[in-house]
């Protein structure tokens, strides 16, 4: 989704095709519970990410963090909660 003037958000489910040039700088948000730690790896090997928003069980965040603290980069990270807002 890109709003004009606003920062491009990539939603993200499965596997990493490859991403375009407008996706530096961008949100990316991913939910896949069983693979969140590889597709960040991918998204943060891809592009430079402004921030990666993961929206999962607090179990596999937890097996994440430690997949992605590394690769970061400068990039943000955030896991989001069902039912709370992310104002960027």
């Amino acid at each position: 989704m890109h709003a004009v003037g606003e920062v491009p958000v990539l939603l993200m489910k499965g596997a990493v095709s490859a991403l375009e040039c407008w996706a530096d700088g961008a949100v990316v948000v991913f939910s896949d519970s069983a693979a969140l730690g590889a597709i960040g790896i991918a998204v943060l090997a891809e592009r430079a990410s402004r921030l990666l928003a993961l929206a999962a069980d607090e179990a596999a965040v937890d097996q994440a963090i430690p997949i992605l603290h590394d690769g970061l980069d400068g990039s943000g990270f955030v896991a989001l909660e069902a039912g709370l807002a992310l104002e960027i």
